[in-house]
């Protein structure tokens, strides 16, 4: 039976050290590793030592800067519960969706643009059409007061405006 010195590529390498390949690809990122052996291939004595010096810090649950004192998962834990997490929450909006807590984007944009269209007209009309005439001899600080009166209205009839039209209200500040 001859020993093999050599593996030629990953897989075998894999194979031959009797771990996973995604290990193996993950110690392959670590700069440490031991350096391909040119027209050879890498030396499994070699990676033997490596893969037994480091391997159980990949497999290891270590407390790290944990407040509660826990043993934090290792790297294929982490994956596993960052993808049980996703696949929650995605569960959780697929049900918030269809209990229709979310409005289209487009629906959304349509009825902005609306209620700042109305908005706009309405400040529109006041400031130039109605007021200018009342405003006349009036001291600043008299206008301020009747135009912020009329801006406070028009804010409060356009909320109403909202409010009858979708059932929400709106938060005015």
């Amino acid at each position: 039976m001859s020993k093999q010195l050599y593996a030629k590529n990953k897989k075998d390498l894999a194979r031959i050290l009797g771990i996973n390949h995604g290990t193996l690809l993950r110690l392959f990122e670590r700069s440490d590793r031991p350096e391909l052996v040119l027209g050879k291939g890498w030396l499994i004595e070699q990676w033997q030592r490596y893969v037994k010096a480091n391997l159980h810090y990949e497999k290891q649950r270590t407390i790290a800067n944990d407040r509660n004192g826990k043993a934090n998962a290792n790297l294929r834990d982490e994956a596993y519960i960052k993808r049980q997490e996703l696949a929650a929450d995605n569960l959780a909006f697929d049900l918030a969706v269809k209990r229709d807590k979310y409005t289209p984007k487009e629906e959304t944009q349509k009825k902005v643009m609306t209620y700042f269209g109305m908005l706009v007209r309405e400040g529109d009309k006041a400031f130039k059409h109605e007021l200018p005439p009342r405003l006349e001899g009036m001291k600043a600080i008299e206008m301020a007061k009747v135009m912020g009166k009329r801006w406070d209205d028009i804010i409060e009839r356009v909320a109403k405006s909202l409010e009858s039209k979708n059932g929400h209200g709106l938060a005015v500040a």
